[in-house]
């Protein structure tokens, strides 16, 4: 991300939604690494994938509101 000059940059939707499905009352925050492997890393590689192509640019992380799914756009 780095040597591409990409900027992260989540909504405080897309935070809440993972910190909302990431908790558990009985085991704390530890799912949250699981949430967040499912919820952002896997839907971000998946779009450097389709686009190898970016450089210098800005990717938002969102949450859709009609299906709660996780948006990635550049």
């Amino acid at each position: 991300m780095v040597k591409r000059s990409i900027r992260l940059v989540y909504t405080d939707r897309v935070v809440d939604h993972v910190a909302q499905i990431g908790f558990d009352s009985r085991l704390g925050a530890r799912p949250l690494q699981r949430v967040i492997e499912k919820e952002i890393v896997t839907p971000l590689a998946l779009h450097l994938n389709d686009n190898p192509h970016l450089r210098d640019t800005q990717i938002t992380i969102d949450l859709d509101d009609a299906n709660g799914r996780v948006i990635v756009a550049s």
